[in-house]
């Protein structure tokens, strides 16, 4: 489908169609279709039918000129929306309406409407329900991170979120005793996914908390943890694992930059819920719950970028919400493990026992305590969701690296007296047992 007969174009956009305006040479302002992924035309996941009609709209957009009033009687309107511009659709650009540009193309409205869908999934535009659609300001797989604000002196710069070298401990010790370990008991393919010295603090760490564990019957398939490459990574395999693209996901707003910049990279749509002091505001929950999301982000502790952390009573509310909702995947980012004293709130635990949801996974992460290069974060789950992670990790980078994780086990079972283990918060246990260590030697400091 790469090519039409004759002399025309044979560029990836190139469509066996006397409609399509083909031109491969066709970019958008910020970015080629490559870096959308768009030239994966024809996957068997995506109908030929719609295919087609993919390439015909998008090409239309790109060579069409959106203010040229003498192609449409709804030319001055055309004019508005792109203010007056002349040549290819830009980034913030306003779509046509469906039924005009299928009038306009000669096809069926629906044909549009899925090649609209088509280039929302692959995060070329955006849509804003009766606002319309319009092209993205930059291409979904864009992180925010790569603009950067020039930061004036004697301001200190808390975008980035990274901790006080300070107060990292001394991995030199740590990462020596992994080596050694791994000389003795080297990894090798067809291993567990899961250093036993880590699954034994989480394991300790998420029942200390009150998180349900669930399968762990020592088998190395069916154990209630699973290891990712820090927090993100986890949260994204298991919106892979349940979503699909056009599903929505609540989250907190303001809320975490890589999260919201993860979604439409997915295909998945924010819909935003307010957060207070206490966590999400249990009314705009109740709403997203009310509109269909198929799931629900919350940060328990140390939100990014106001702080919350969510207390008790606001935990119990939100759970009597989602035992209304049982279907909705329920992610709790605790991030905050290990540096905050406030007790954790479960809220995947039910009154009753057992889980909330159906669906549910736990994220603790290793990046805030002991630093952002140790990729490891451990999660607990319902066993579907961890054997659908575990399993698409075989398949693709296989497992987290065992001296990473024996690094963070050593870490986290250090007894180091320079920093002690900060006072058990009312309801709860402000750092749980053996994650991270009860007292780090600060890097530098004298033993």
């Amino acid at each position: 489908m790469g090519t039409r007969t004759g002399a025309a174009p044979s560029g990836p956009f190139a469509a066996s169609t006397p409609k399509s305006r083909a031109a491969s040479h066709c970019r958008h302002s910020w970015s080629s279709p490559r870096s959308h992924g768009l030239i994966s035309i024809g996957a068997p996941s995506a109908p030929l039918v719609v295919d087609r009609a993919y390439v015909l709209v998008h090409n239309t957009l790109c060579a069409r000129r959106l203010s040229d009033s003498r192609t449409s009687r709804h030319g001055d309107r055309r004019r508005r929306r792109t203010g007056g511009r002349r040549g290819p659709a830009v980034p913030g650009a306003t779509l046509p309406p469906l039924r005009e540009l299928a009038g306009e193309l000669g096809v069926n409205p629906n044909t549009v409407a899925a090649a609209y869908r088509l280039l929302r999934d692959r995060g070329v535009i955006e849509t804003a329900g009766r606002r319309g659609s319009r092209v993205r300001a930059r291409p979904a797989h864009t992180s925010r991170d790569d603009v950067r604000f020039e930061v004036p002196g004697g301001v200190r710069d808390l975008s980035a979120g990274n901790p006080d070298l300070a107060l990292l401990p001394d991995l030199e010790a740590a990462v020596t005793a992994a080596a050694r370990t791994h000389a003795v008991e080297p990894v090798l393919y067809g291993g567990p996914a899961l250093d036993p010295g880590l699954r034994a603090l989480a394991e300790e760490s998420f029942a200390a908390d009150g998180v349900p564990l669930i399968g762990a019957d020592g088998s190395p398939d069916q154990v209630g943890v699973a290891v990712a490459s820090g927090s993100l990574d986890a949260i994204e395999r298991i919106f892979l694992a349940w979503l699909r693209p056009g599903d929505g996901v609540a989250v907190e707003d303001p809320g975490w930059g890589s999260l919201l910049d993860l979604l439409p990279a997915l295909g998945l749509r924010a819909v935003p819920v307010a957060v207070d002091d206490d966590g999400p505001l249990p009314a705009d929950v109740a709403r997203a719950l009310d509109q269909g999301v198929r799931a629900i982000v919350v940060t328990s502790r140390a939100q990014n970028p106001t702080g919350a952390s969510l207390g008790a009573e606001r935990a119990s509310e939100l759970r009597a919400l989602l035992t209304r909702h049982p279907q909705v995947l329920l992610i709790e980012d605790d991030h905050g493990h290990g540096i905050v004293d406030l007790p954790f709130q479960p809220l995947c635990a039910a009154p009753g026992g057992g889980a909330t949801c159906v669906r549910w996974a736990v994220v603790r992460s290793a990046a805030k305590s002991l630093g952002p290069d140790l990729r490891v974060a451990v999660l607990a789950g319902d066993a579907e969701t961890l054997d659908r992670v575990r399993g698409r990790q075989r398949l693709g980078t296989g497992w987290v690296s065992h001296l990473l994780q024996r690094t963070v086990a050593a870490l986290s079972s250090a007894e180091t007296p320079a920093r002690p283990r900060p006072p058990t918060a009312p309801g709860g246990t402000g750092c749980s047992p053996s994650w991270p260590p009860a007292g780090w030697r600060r890097a530098g400091a004298a033993d």
